[in-house]
């Protein structure tokens, strides 16, 4: 059974003068925006900047030269690092009220930054010693103040070390620096040490999903995509690709879903044009120029980044003379799947999800006696409710399939669009909460006009 997604594509900016890094599942995606210096005109400042659904926000603190947002997780938490007046570096930790707090350093640190934080708010980075010497570190457990140490994640048998991506379950990839041939090359770090994957020289920066997946590139000729997982490196070309215009070429990947899609880039051998397209073990490459709308003019290039669920991706497009960024929001259409499940919704929601048959019932005591009271029915409350009720039955529904790995794929996105759901709902309960209770306020009360008498 095919799975019903809706790709919307979107112009988010140029790519001209902007640099994107990550995107998390509220589609809020974190970079720099680069500033020419008119004295200079090779040189640029960098501002931190923030793209959610609204115009580009300028994230750069005043009294700083210049700051880069490197990573956003899911409640809002923007880490990076910003130079000072004096030409230091600082890692800093954002929070989505616009609290910005730096990151405690060693005191033999000469510069430090953040490049990464988990879904639980852990921080990793690095900081570099004024002999120019790199070690990898991170801050946490969350909650982090400007007070948590650092951890130094250095390790052994390595003269430097970086940390590029971490999950909750205490990984981190990322590189280090060998001494026998000076290579930077790629590694796991788990466990108090670092694990190299390969000997190859790691050509961009790694990324780690939550059951420890990692995917990065290698520096080889032509470069090559790879993925890491469970002990085993598998380099990926795109010779498997579909399509005869696309045999091999040189590939990279830019990050990885949580449910293991990897998404990047993979080029034309012979035009050395690039492609974006996500890959995944079971069903091999996908091109994404296949899922965007009829003539719409736009090359997409690649793809450099993609939230921990999936939902939202972003990558460079070219149209009309000009490299861009796009967007993507990918989502189950519980509408166009429900057909496909052959059950009828109307008469089995409640029993799948409050434990009641939909002819079942009960009664409440009033001082009049037992009043009856009609099963609840979804379908009957607020257009928002129902919704959400409708996509944890279909969530169960879908439990029931017989193949895994459809499930896996199906019941995240139902769950995820459910929570969207029920925080919309939440907000509107307070605001009315709030309201209720200002007119309840405001109102002369009669208990205190009866006393009075």
């Amino acid at each position: 059974m095919s799975i019903p997604i809706r790709w919307t594509f979107e112009d988010l900016c140029s790519s001209e003068t902007i640099d994107l890094y990550a995107i998390n599942d509220h589609g809020v995606a974190v970079g720099n925006l680069r500033l020419p210096i008119p004295a200079s005109p090779n040189a640029w400042n960098y501002h931190a900047i923030r793209i959610g659904d609204g115009p580009i926000e300028d994230v750069h603190p005043t009294g700083y030269l210049t700051s880069w947002a490197r990573d956003i997780n899911n409640d809002g938490l923007i880490v990076g690092s910003i130079d000072d007046v004096a030409g230091s570096r600082h890692a800093y930790l954002r929070d989505p009220s616009g609290s910005m707090a730096m990151l405690k350093q060693p005191a033999s640190a000469y510069t430090a930054s953040a490049a990464c934080i988990s879904p639980s708010g852990v921080v990793a980075g690095s900081w570099s010693t004024s002999d120019l010497v790199t070690r990898a570190c991170q801050w946490g457990p969350s909650p982090i103040t400007p007070d948590t140490d650092p951890i130094d994640l250095a390790g052994d048998g390595f003269t430097d070390s970086w940390a590029e991506s971490n999950n909750d379950a205490g990984q981190v990839a990322g590189r280090v620096l060998r001494p026998t041939d000076a290579r930077a090359v790629a590694a796991l770090y788990a466990s108090g040490a670092w694990t190299v994957i390969d000997d190859a020289w790691a050509d961009s920066r790694l990324h780690v999903n939550a059951a420890g997946s990692i995917v990065g590139a290698f520096n080889e000729y032509p470069s090559r995509a790879f993925i890491f997982e469970g002990g085993l490196l598998t380099r990926v070309d795109n010779s498997h690709w579909n399509q005869p215009t696309w045999p091999g070429g040189p590939t990279t990947f830019g990050g990885i879903s949580n449910a293991g899609e990897a998404v990047g880039v993979a080029r034309q051998p012979m035009t050395a044009q690039s492609g974006a397209a996500s890959w995944t073990r079971a069903g091999g490459w996908l091109d994404w120029r296949t899922k965007l709308p009829p003539n719409s003019g736009w090359d997409l290039r690649g793809v450099s980044m993609i939230s921990p669920s999936g939902a939202y991706a972003c990558g460079s497009y070219f149209h009309n003379g000009e490299f861009r960024y796009f967007r993507v929001k990918r989502a189950l259409v519980v509408e166009d799947l429900l057909p496909r499940l052959y059950v009828d919704l109307s008469a089995i929601w409640s029993r799948l999800i409050f434990g009641i048959s939909q002819d079942g019932g009960g009664s409440v005591m009033t001082p009049n006696g037992p009043v009856p009271v009609p099963p609840w029915d979804p379908t009957a409350t607020g257009a928002s409710m129902a919704e959400v009720a409708k996509l944890l039955a279909v969530h169960e529904i879908v439990g029931q399939l017989d193949d895994p790995a459809l499930r896996r794929r199906i019941q995240p996105e139902l769950l995820r669009q459910a929570i969207e759901r029920l925080g919309g709902i939440e907000r509107l309960v307070a605001s009315e909460l709030k309201t209720t209770t200002r007119e309840i306020v405001e109102r002369p009360s009669t208990i205190s006009k009866a006393k009075g008498k």
